[in-house]
């Protein structure tokens, strides 16, 4: 389980349920400073724009990047980011 910010995600008993239904990632630009963190971890799915904010590449990431997007969640030191489970 991955506390985020508001979001609450559990990715060991929903992760069925998320390959089902689909992961949408969120970015709480309050909480980011543009660390990169996530972009080091995934940069396939996370860049850093001009404006030090994080920002999410794709919108719906394929299950492939499931393990690295979970690792940039929780590595974002101001745990700015959070899957949602669509």
């Amino acid at each position: 389980m991955l506390r985020h910010g508001r979001a609450l995600v559990h990715l060991t008993a929903e992760r069925g349920c998320a390959r089902e239904k689909g992961m949408r990632i969120v970015v709480d630009h309050e909480l980011c400073e543009g660390n990169a963190v996530c972009m080091k971890v995934c940069p396939e799915v996370f860049t850093v724009d001009d404006d030090d904010q994080a920002q999410v590449l794709v919108d719906k990431p394929s299950e492939d990047l499931r393990s690295k997007i979970e690792a940039a969640v929780r590595r974002c030191p101001r745990q700015a980011l959070a899957i949602v489970v669509e």
